[in-house]
C-alpha cells in the first residue's frame, strides 16, 4: 500500500472518529464480552438457509441488503489491537469495518477484558476465544469510501479473533492442526450463536483467517459448513453471504464447499 493511500484511510478513520463524538449521546449501539460458549436452541424450522460466496467488498454487501433485514457482519478482530491497524491507515477486513462505521469505539471498551489479555497471554497463537458483541453499530459509507451516506444503516457486529499460523510459525510453536480445527470451530459456533440469539436474519461472513494468519482455506470453509449444517440453525438465518477479494484461492475453495447447486442455478 501506497504512503498516499495510508494517509487516505487515515483520514477516513479519523472523520469516522470525529463524527462519533457528535453523535455518540444520541447512539443506540452497546456491546457485550461472550465469554462462554451460549447453549443449543432449538430451531426455527426447517429451512436451511441459502449460502453465496461472492467476488465482492464487504461494505458493497452491507448497502446491497434490504434495510428492513437485520443484518449480523463476522469482523475478523486482531487479538491484541483494537481494529488491528486502522489508526494508521492499514487496510484489511477489520479496518475497512472500523474506518467506515462506529465499530471502533466498541472495541475500545474491551481494552483491559480482551486486548490486554491477548497480550499477556496470546496462547500459543490461538488467543481467546471470546467474541465481542456489538449491536446496531452505524455504518457511514459504502464500497467507494466516498462521502457519508445519508441514509441509517444499522449492523450487529461479532468480532473475534482466528488462530493466527504465522505466529505460530514465527514463534515455532507446534502446527497442531485438529486443535486449530478445534479453535475454529469453538469462535465460529460461538459467533453464530449469538447472532441467532440477536436474532439476526441475514449473515455476512467471509474467509475469516485466510489472509495474514495464513489459515487453511479449505480447512476454515469445511468448519463454516459444519457450524451452519447444524440442525439448531435451521430456519434460522435466510441468507448467509462470504463477502472474498483479493483471494481468488480462497474464494474458489469456499464456493466448492459451500455452494449447493440450487444457489448456483439462482445466483
Amino acid at each position: 500500500m501506497s504512503q498516499k493511500q495510508r494517509k487516505i484511510n487515515q483520514a477516513l478513520g479519523h472523520k469516522a472518529l470525529n463524527m462519533y463524538q457528535i453523535e455518540s449521546r444520541h447512539l443506540r449501539q452497546s456491546s457485550e464480552l461472550i465469554t462462554f460458549q451460549p447453549p443449543e436452541q432449538a430451531a426455527y424450522g426447517h429451512k436451511p438457509a441459502k449460502i453465496y460466496v461472492e467476488e465482492e467488498n464487504l461494505l458493497a454487501r452491507i448497502w446491497k441488503i434490504d434495510f428492513e433485514r437485520k443484518v449480523g457482519c463476522m469482523n475478523f478482530a486482531s487479538p491484541m489491537e483494537p481494529g488491528g491497524g486502522f489508526l494508521m491507515g492499514y487496510d484489511g477486513q477489520e479496518e475497512t469495518i472500523c474506518r467506515n462505521s462506529f465499530l471502533y469505539p466498541e472495541l475500545k471498551k474491551f481494552n483491559q477484558s480482551f486486548y490486554e489479555l491477548n497480550r499477556k497471554v496470546p496462547n500459543q497463537g490461538y488467543f481467546s476465544p471470546n467474541v465481542i458483541y456489538s449491536n446496531q453499530v452505524k455504518v457511514l459509507r459504502d464500497q467507494s469510501e466516498g462521502k457519508i451516506l445519508p441514509y441509517r444503516r444499522f449492523i450487529d457486529f461479532a468480532s473475534v479473533s482466528a488462530p493466527n499460523i504465522t505466529y505460530m510459525k514465527l514463534r515455532q510453536h507446534p502446527l497442531d492442526f485438529r486443535r486449530i480445527q478445534a479453535d475454529l470451530h469453538e469462535k465460529i459456533l460461538r459467533t453464530i450463536r449469538m447472532f441467532k440469539n440477536n436474532e439476526v436474519e441475514i449473515l455476512i461472513l467471509g474467509a475469516f483467517g485466510c489472509g495474514v494468519s495464513q489459515n487453511d482455506p479449505y480447512l476454515v470453509a469445511q468448519t463454516f459448513k459444519q457450524v451452519l449444517d447444524r440442525p439448531e440453525f435451521l430456519g434460522v438465518f435466510k441468507e448467509v453471504y462470504f463477502p472474498i477479494l483479493n483471494n481468488k484461492s480462497a474464494l474458489n475453495i469456499f464456493n466448492r464447499v459451500l455452494v449447493t447447486p440450487i444457489t448456483k442455478q439462482e445466483a
